[in-house]
């Protein structure tokens, strides 16, 4: 691990260990603890929950973690202080959330997989996507809302809403080659975006038309409406009135483009931001992403973007080797709530885990 900065390994060093997501920060709302997936053996199940607090001290699992996979373990997040949530399985199917208690071990199923809790709304959304009969085909795909506190949950809408509000509709002739994901709250808890699009089917079919269109719903009960295609991985911005993704033009460099909710044209936030997994800071002045091979194949690295000047500050380096996309280390870099530390996974003496950086 190479860094200008102190970097800390602050899960378990003895097992392959991984945090939810660039957008779910695996720390408490009060900054003490953190919340991981600690794999048993290679990234896969059989796999736990671990809470440990934010140095990485006094480790402990809270509950098995079924559905767990390398990419982000069970989207294990935070409800408040003392309760996490994370995806979980019935049957051979990643169809619902196991809520904990950390402070007594207590524990429920809600019938729905989370995505994304909002401390905002106080609710949590989730999409599910089960396989059809064809190699990348879906063979229902809806969204549903979460109380994770009282533990109920209910269907939003299917996917044939959201085929009946696209403007590329009638060149859609297999609608079970789309597939809904990424319910992502913004940070008002007032409205939500979800991806639709055919990616799972493209990695099977290698070819064919690219669907990947961003829905905005004006709250849980108004219908998603169409925003526009995009590139890879959106985010809200901080003030929820655009939604910001990687964008690669006929250039062949990557722009940061934000899409307003308004209709108004996409404008461009930052040129040339190379990156996998981006997210600005609240007041949007620094870019934080991953450099996936880089500075060469085998490699990885954490990047800091100055926004208005475009400059970039590599903050960590670390071993990335060669493997499929479903078993690489996906860094996932992301902001700790008062913005002076970055998370991330990160491999080091061959273990992946969860690694934090002090920026002050």
């Amino acid at each position: 691990m190479l860094s200008p900065f102190a970097v800390r390994r602050v899960s378990d060093p003895q097992r392959h260990c991984v945090h939810g997501y660039f957008d779910l920060c695996p720390e408490s709302p009060d900054g003490m603890r953190i919340v991981y997936c600690a794999f048993a053996g290679e990234r896969r199940p059989p796999a736990e929950i671990m809470v440990a607090e934010r140095d990485g001290g006094s480790p402990r699992p809270i509950g098995p973690a079924a559905a767990a996979d390398s990419h982000s373990g069970a989207m294990q997040q935070w409800v408040d202080n003392s309760t996490a949530a994370y995806a979980d399985r019935h049957g051979d199917k990643r169809n619902r959330t196991q809520v904990v208690s950390i402070v007594d071990g207590a524990t429920f199923p809600v019938d729905a997989p989370i995505r994304m809790f909002s401390s905002a709304s106080g609710l949590a959304l989730g999409s599910t996507n089960f396989a059809g009969g064809e190699p990348g085909s879906i063979a229902n795909s809806e969204v549903f809302l979460m109380d994770v506190r009282e533990g109920w949950s209910r269907r939003l809408f299917g996917r044939e809403q959201l085929l009946a509000g696209h403007p590329l509709r009638d060149s859609i002739d297999r609608p079970d080659r789309l597939s809904i994901k990424h319910t992502k709250w913004a940070p008002d808890g007032q409205r939500f975006f979800c991806v639709y699009h055919n990616e799972i089917y493209l990695m099977h079919a290698k070819e064919g038309p690219r669907y990947k269109s961003i829905y905005v719903a004006d709250n849980a009960e108004a219908a998603p409406a169409y925003l526009c295609e995009f590139g890879h991985h959106p985010m809200w911005g901080g003030d929820s009135s655009f939604v910001y993704s990687n964008f690669r033009g006929p250039s062949g460099r990557q722009n940061l483009v934000a899409n307003a909710l308004d209709g108004s044209p996409p404008r461009t936030i930052l040129e040339n931001a190379e990156g996998v997994h981006s997210t600005l800071d609240g007041n949007g002045k620094r870019l934080l992403t991953d450099l996936f091979r880089f500075p060469e194949p085998g490699k990885a690295s954490i990047a800091l973007y100055d926004v208005e000047s475009g400059s970039r500050l590599i903050l960590a380096t670390f071993d990335a080797p060669p493997t499929p996309y479903e078993e690489r280390v996906h860094p996932h870099p992301v902001w700790s709530r008062d913005g002076k530390r970055v998370y991330f996974n990160g491999m080091a003496d061959g273990v992946a885990g969860l690694f934090a950086v002090d920026l002050a």
